[in-house]
């Protein structure tokens, strides 16, 4: 009974939280999805120092796979030597030599095609505006199309920063993976974006933002940028260590910023 509903369009398990359409074939499906709103990750990692969880099993087995280094799962392409550790990863490359096309977005006028159909169905939330996970938050009205991007926006309110620098003696922490990237160009000696009209002190290693600084001398409302054509120049410049500008933006404060401003907009 349970695999004959996979041939069918009945969806008989729908989500009960407030503004929450999803809805699936199985109440396993269901269950899964529900830790979405819960937080609740109840597959935990047991190798040592690893805070890894997961609202599957299947997910911890993948993630395991890191650890141990196996890649079960081979392209049988001749002269390719790809492995995978999950068989989704290995369907999905070897789209890559059949040029199969399973997964295309049928809305009138759009040629978008995914790897799978989880990326087929959160392209097609932006079609139609579904942003099914909401910020529990009282006063926040802050929806997504991802639970993932929720989750990031919650650490907002709780103050969560689960994202340390590894350097010895730097306590700086993030709240998401890629502002800890951005950071520890500071420690590899990436040079940072400095701005170059007279007596400003500003400097960044996020190219967005030396963007928007730029467009701020210059008055000019596009996001669009000439790095050629443009009164100021983009340099790149190595700071010594005892002239460091006292403008430094962190990034983790102005995505916060960002975010809280895209939270009102909304």
């Amino acid at each position: 009974m349970k695999h004959a509903r996979t041939h069918t369009s009945a969806r008989s398990f729908s989500c009960k939280e407030p503004n929450c359409a999803f809805a699936f074939i199985t109440s396993g499906a269901l269950t899964n999805h529900m830790r979405s709103h819960t937080g609740e990750r109840p597959f935990a990692c047991q190798e040592p120092n690893c805070g890894f969880a997961a609202t599957r099993n299947e997910r911890l087995l993948v993630h395991m796979s890191r650890h141990s280094g196996k890649r079960p799962f081979a392209c049988t392409e001749p002269e390719c030597a790809f492995t995978a550790n999950t068989r989704t990863a290995i369907t999905i490359h070897m789209r890559r030599h059949s040029d199969m096309i399973s997964f295309a977005c049928v809305e009138p006028g759009c040629d978008y095609v995914a790897n799978g159909a989880r990326a087929l169905r959160e392209h097609a939330s932006r079609h139609s505006g579904l942003r099914p996970f909401s910020c529990t938050e009282p006063g926040c009205v802050f929806t997504t199309m991802k639970s993932g991007k929720l989750k990031e926006h919650m650490r907002q309110h709780s103050g969560e920063r689960p994202f340390a620098c590894k350097e010895p003696g730097c306590e700086y922490s993030a709240m998401r993976k890629d502002t800890l990237k951005t950071h520890m160009r500071s420690h590899v000696g990436k040079q940072p974006l400095v701005c170059t009209e007279p007596d400003c002190g500003f400097t960044t290693t996020m190219t967005s933002r030396f963007t928007k600084h730029v467009l701020g001398h210059s008055g000019e409302p596009s996001p669009a940028f000439d790095n050629s054509n443009h009164v100021h120049r983009i340099k790149r410049q190595k700071l010594s260590p005892s002239a460091e500008p006292s403008n430094t933006v962190d990034p983790e404060s102005d995505m916060e910023s960002f975010s809280a401003r895209r939270q009102v907009e909304c």
